[in-house]
């Protein structure tokens, strides 16, 4: 299963970095402060995570291109949006019209992307076979329980505080076992990364080290040790793969570590905007990043995005003003 290496190292880190702080030498036999949101709150949260999680790796097995990935997750706003009716919650006019565009603007950019790596298939070539069907109705089921896990912390926030910190911990730490199943894919996995070839220092890198050593020892050519092209930890060549990952999962931390404090500010469903916009940027970056030309679709795309959020900005402070006088009176 594509990601799932990835996804176990994550929760690993996630969980080393944050363990510290809850950390306690006096309450054994799992040394861990007292929590201040109950453990089956808490556990209930981590299965859900951990069942997205696996369900947006899934679809991946069943020829769900990135694009397509990226067009179906953007529907999060959307399917926030309905969990949330379903829950009691109401929104304005104008709310719906933001999410409505801001997930049209997300398909957009997302489509142009494809069309201009020539990814997409047209229309006769494309054969809606079971496989992808299945791959669609996996995603679908991703979403519908990510929008139920964030309703759901939203009102454990609300009922025993905003301790966005302990749930981030919690949500990781508490996942970890349940990747016992997959042991041996995972396995599997780790050995070819390690396997894969050394990372390479860039010639420019090379030059400034070599200028360095040069200028230092003050005696004419000084040439590297041949150690110096590949980087090493304990005289150990680095596997490329590896230092992928290990700079994934940083990544990965300083992202969910910003979706849980945010989620501790705003609504389920603002959280969802901010990830769909997020998503955006990402695509933009990536296009970047890798020298392609930037669509006129994923640029109007941004447009209807950044577009759609200031509706959604704008509304929310004329709710918060309308209420914040409701309250005066």
């Amino acid at each position: 299963m594509k990601g799932l290496l990835i996804t176990l190292v994550q929760f690993v880190v996630t969980s080393l970095i944050t363990w510290p702080t809850y950390f306690s030498a006096h309450r054994p036999p799992f040394f861990l402060e007292q929590r201040r949101i109950p453990l089956t709150r808490l556990i209930l949260s981590a299965l859900m995570f951990f069942a997205v999680n696996m369900l947006n790796n899934f679809a991946f097995g069943y020829n769900i291109s990135v694009p397509v990935h990226i067009i179906l997750r953007s529907g999060g706003s959307v399917m926030t949006m309905l969990v949330g009716f379903v829950w009691g919650k109401r929104y304005t006019s104008m709310q719906i019209f933001s999410v409505a565009m801001l997930t049209a603007g997300i398909g957009v950019a997302a489509m142009a992307d494809a069309q201009a790596k020539g990814k997409t298939r047209s229309t006769s070539s494309t054969r809606l076979d079971s496989e992808f069907i299945t791959g669609l109705m996996v995603l679908a089921v991703a979403q519908l329980l990510s929008a139920v896990m964030g309703i759901y912390t939203e009102l454990t926030y609300s009922k025993f505080g905003r301790h966005w910190h302990e749930n981030l911990f919690y949500q990781h730490f508490l996942s970890i076992p349940m990747f016992y199943p997959f042991f041996p894919s995972l396995l599997e996995q780790l050995k070819k990364l390690v396997y894969s070839g050394p990372i390479q220092l860039s010639p420019l890198l090379y030059q400034f080290l070599h200028m360095k050593s040069t200028s230092t020892s003050g005696s004419g050519d000084v040439l590297l040790p041949p150690m110096a092209l590949t980087p090493s930890v304990l005289g150990v060549a680095l596997p490329k793969h590896v230092f992928n990952l290990a700079l994934n999962a940083g990544t990965q931390f300083a992202c969910i570590r910003g979706v849980n404090a945010l989620s501790a500010r705003t609504s389920a469903l603002g959280v969802s905007i901010a990830l769909n916009v997020r998503k955006l940027v990402s695509l933009c970056l990536s296009l970047w990043l890798f020298g392609n030309k930037l669509p006129p679709g994923v640029l109007l795309g941004a447009v209807i995005v950044f577009g759609s959020t200031s509706i959604w900005a704008l509304e929310g402070q004329r709710i918060a003003k309308k209420n914040k006088k409701g309250n005066m009176q």
